[in-house]
Parts: C-alpha cells; sequence; structure tokens
C-alpha cells in the first residue's frame, strides 16, 4: 500500500537497477524519525560500525532478539549485539523492558553460532529516552541504552548518508 513505502526504498529501487548514484546526503538529526523500522536498523548498523570502527550486520527476520551484530574486530572487547526500537512517538520515552529481554537472551544463541564471545550489548532507540524500569532492567543486564540523544550525538561525530543506510539494507542478511 502507499503508506507503507518508504522514500528510501523508492530511492534504492530507482537508482539501484545501473543508473546514477543519488547524491549522499548526510542524515541529520530530524530525519531519524522519518526513517521507519528497517531504514532505521540499517542506519544503526552504519552508526554504529562507524563508532566502533568495525563491520556490522544485520539479522535475518527471526533474528533471535538481536537486530545488528558487531563482531570480526581487531579487538574481541568490541563485538557488540545490537537491538534496535524505532518508535513512532520520538517525544516519549521507551518503556518495554523486552528491548533489554531481548537482547540479553540473544547472546548465547550468537555466542553459539558465531562462536564470539559479544560483550557490549546496544539497546537503541529514536524515543527520547528509557523509562525508570527499563534503565533498572539493562543496569541488572549490563546492558548500554542508547537513545535519541546519544545518537544524534554520534551522528554527528560520525555521519551517515541515505546512500549508506540504502548499501547496508541491499546487502544480504545474516542467517541467524
Amino acid at each position: 500500500t502507499p503508506e507503507d513505502v518508504q522514500a528510501d526504498d523508492v530511492m534504492r529501487n530507482v537508482f539501484s537497477k545501473g543508473g546514477p548514484e543519488p547524491p549522499a546526503v548526510d542524515l541529520q538529526a530530524h530525519d531519524i524519525d522519518t526513517l521507519g523500522w528497517k531504514n532505521f536498523e540499517a542506519f544503526c548498523a552504519v552508526l554504529m560500525g562507524k563508532v566502533y570502527d568495525a563491520p556490522t550486520q544485520l539479522t535475518a527476520e527471526r533474528d533471535h532478539g538481536c537486530d545488528v551484530v558487531l563482531y570480526g574486530t581487531s579487538n574481541a572487547k568490541n563485538n557488540a549485539l545490537i537491538q534496535c526500537k524505532f518508535s513512532e512517538r520520538s517525544r516519549r520515552d521507551y518503556n518495554s523492558e523486552d528491548i533489554v529481554r531481548e537482547l540479553y537472551s540473544a547472546r548465547p544463541h550468537y555466542k553459539d553460532a558465531l562462536h564470539e564471545e559479544f560483550k557490549l550489548l546496544f539497546a537503541i532507540s529514536n524515543a527520547h529516552g528509557f523509562s525508570r524500569r527499563v534503565k533498572k532492567s539493562a543496569e541488572s543486564s549490563n546492558v548500554t541504552l542508547v537513545d535519541r540523544r546519544r545518537l544524534i550525538k554520534w551522528l554527528k561525530q560520525h555521519p551517515v548518508t541515505r546512500n549508506e543506510v540504502a548499501q547496508k539494507l541491499s546487502k544480504e542478511r545474516m542467517d541467524s
């Protein structure tokens, strides 16, 4: 339906067929809320790859509670599992502990599947912040919460373009 079509999807479909590349435009803070959940996951993968100078891969639909895997770094301490939650109501605090529970329970699966340790766990949302109970859950599970303010700070330090997001989306997803 027309409501399901995202501008980035149109750009990717139009420009990925051998035509000219669209201009590289850095995403701005206000763009974060217009991405939709698929593009938000790809955006987080690109951004976190830049923040940690490491390769990232999006996971398949059956992701076991993890949307992005960051590994293969020269320093295994930087291996990370990332759960992304896009919120249509970004002005509010994210209030579901599922973001922490799902991510924490994903760690043993990815350790077994990839034979890698994952010391870092990130729960990322475009929401204004996280509720007290989510913060408490994250603290007890050693999950780092990344809200809109930190995303914007990192985006200013490590610019991400729409092209990079589209390229990440076009790559094959990791079978988990």
